[in-house]
């Protein structure tokens, strides 16, 4: 789980919590901006996926990462899930 605003700024990271603060220029692997994509989707339209590539915690393999992104007033809720 992932909470950010809308600037894109990681305020919760249940995985990764030296992230708190950062965000904005977040880039997977192949340089995708995949918090600012997350922003941009959901302010499109709520309940959106992103898919971006990312090292999975346990095999550090990476692989496509699917995070599916709420708003939630001023507050943005992701959950990811690989898909392999």
């Amino acid at each position: 789980m992932m909470v950010f605003d809308t600037q894109a700024v990681f305020l919760a990271h249940g995985n990764n919590p030296r992230v708190l603060g950062m965000g904005p220029k977040s880039r997977d692997v192949d340089g995708k901006l995949f918090v600012h994509d997350m922003v941009r989707a959901a302010g499109e339209r709520n309940g959106v996926w992103v898919d971006y590539k990312w090292a999975h915690p346990i095999t550090n393999e990476v692989q496509t990462k699917a995070t599916y992104v709420e708003r939630a007033g001023d507050v943005l809720v992701g959950c990811g899930i690989y898909k392999t």
